[in-house]
């Protein structure tokens, strides 16, 4: 995966532009702690700011507080379901929505996630993650069945995730690029989507 601590300017990696003040969230760390960062855990390590626990929902912050929030390689080893689990529905439906939550209007979530043979076999993977995924997020999005939206709206079963859903949430583009740019990567030397969604509140 991208080392963001490889760059002075963790912005340089994703090309976008923060000012001076913008608080930027780093979940599931591991070794990988940038400065800049407020770096996040479950478990306690160097350069770990704060250990956190994913799976444990609401998650530690208020409303609006994060302008930008990277999930490199983290999305992929949430359970769809976990022994004890106080929510409802998929864990990553919650997930995202708190996510959305702590984002500041207009903030930023950059999402990698592995791809080809690095997201199917890898062992403790315990789901698919890509650009498909947070179609449900999209208000004007539903399936592509050739079914009415309006006949889909009805359906039960897109009823009963709906509830889940916080339709805030804008798709952004899918940024490969990044591999390329700045690894000197050609595409597919690095088995990873770069996801970049921002909050539309």
């Amino acid at each position: 995966m991208i080392n963001r601590s490889h760059f002075k300017n963790p912005a340089d990696v994703h090309g976008l532009e923060y000012t001076s003040g913008d608080q930027l969230l780093n979940v599931g760390c591991g070794l990988r702690t940038p400065e800049g960062f407020w770096n996040t855990d479950m478990c306690a390590g160097d350069g770990v700011d704060q250990v956190v626990n994913l799976m444990d929902i609401p998650l530690p912050w208020e409303d609006n507080t994060w302008n930008f929030i990277m999930a490199s390689h983290v999305l992929e080893h949430i359970p769809h379901h976990f022994p004890g689990q106080t929510v409802q529905g998929d864990l990553l439906f919650h997930l995202i929505n708190e996510f959305i939550r702590i984002l500041k209007p207009e903030g930023i979530l950059e999402i990698h996630t592995p791809a080809g043979p690095d997201a199917m076999f890898v062992i403790d993977h315990c789901r698919f993650v890509n650009s498909i995924t947070f179609r449900g997020w999209d208000p004007n999005y539903i399936t592509t069945s050739g079914v009415s939206k309006d006949l889909q709206r009805s359906q039960p079963r897109l009823k009963q995730i709906s509830r889940y859903l916080k339709r805030d949430f804008h798709l952004g583009p899918i940024n490969m690029w990044h591999t390329r740019r700045y690894l000197g990567m050609e595409l597919g030397a690095v088995h990873q989507e770069v996801l970049i969604y921002r909050v539309i509140k």
